[in-house]
């Protein structure tokens, strides 16, 4: 029997690791970083809330290097709308009914900034636990606000 070394075994994606987390009714938005090759990229992330089973959980990943595809302007919207099927999918939503596709891409639309936006991964990440979540809503643009407090181990 052969031992594992690091170069056969690297995780791709710890979502104990996060720059924010959010929910949205029964999706929980992540933006964290995904391994793509030899480097972390930042990714936004979907997983159901309401999975109690692990095999309930199907991440649904954005890598940064593929944001661009649900820019208004610049994307490519069949692209998308692929995706955003094969997500609600995932996510235990319906894909033939097209206000949870669109409800995908509004989430999208929702976080891309956030993601443009996201920091390198933190190398020797300290873990934190959320001890609070204030939430609100942003009185100029309407959109959800959240504010986690943590408490560090």
């Amino acid at each position: 029997m052969s031992s594992i070394t690091n170069d056969e075994f690297r995780v791709a994606l710890d979502l104990s690791v996060n720059h924010r987390t959010f929910q949205r009714g029964n999706i929980n938005v992540w933006l964290s970083w995904v391994r793509l090759e030899d480097r972390w990229e930042g990714a936004l992330v979907f997983t159901r809330a309401d999975a109690k089973d692990r095999d309930a959980i199907r991440p649904c990943i954005i890598p940064m290097n593929r944001a661009w595809i649900w820019d208004d302007t610049i994307g490519d919207p069949h692209e998308a709308m692929s995706t955003a099927l094969m997500f609600c999918d995932a996510l235990g939503m319906n894909p033939l009914n097209m206000s949870d596709v669109f409800r995908i891409r509004m989430l999208v639309n929702d976080y891309l900034d956030d993601l443009l936006r996201i920091p390198p991964r933190p190398t020797g990440a300290s873990k934190e636990r959320v001890a609070a979540v204030i939430e609100g809503v942003d009185k100029a643009s309407g959109k959800p606000i959240e504010v986690e407090v943590h408490d560090a181990d």
